[in-house]
């Protein structure tokens, strides 16, 4: 089963915002692929940055992401989103998904709702 979080014209209606953060990585943990979480590895080269995604005040994670404007833009089976409220309307790509196994370790599957509409599922980092 999914949680539910909305989504405003292609962006998520949450509170918080999307902050980029360079990547920090511990050479002996390994590298983070795309769409995994980035907290103590480096992003593979498909990502374009480690990037802190802040959906609620105290709840955030990071995932290697790249930026896009449109989910054309993005790596497999992944669509285009902006946080709303991000000052710089910056978009990134997130994994899709139906339920949380779908998703990498440490990320939960969230339908992305706009006008009270599911219009896509993706994962976000717990």
């Amino acid at each position: 089963m999914t949680r539910s979080l909305s989504i405003l014209f292609l962006a998520l209606s949450v509170l918080g915002a999307l902050f980029v953060i360079a990547c920090g990585g511990d050479d002996d943990v390994g590298t983070a692929n795309l769409y995994e979480s980035c907290d103590t590895r480096s992003c593979d080269s498909l990502a374009d940055a480690c990037y802190t995604v802040a959906f609620e005040d105290d709840r955030d994670g990071t995932m290697c992401s790249r930026e896009c404007d449109t989910s054309a833009d993005c790596s497999g089976d992944a669509a285009c989103f902006a946080l709303y409220g991000d000052p710089s309307d910056k978009q990134v790509c997130f994994e899709r998904c139906l339920e949380d196994r779908d998703c990498a370790s440490g990320f939960f599957c969230a339908d992305a709702e706009r006008d009270g509409v599911v219009v896509d599922s993706i994962c976000l980092p717990n």
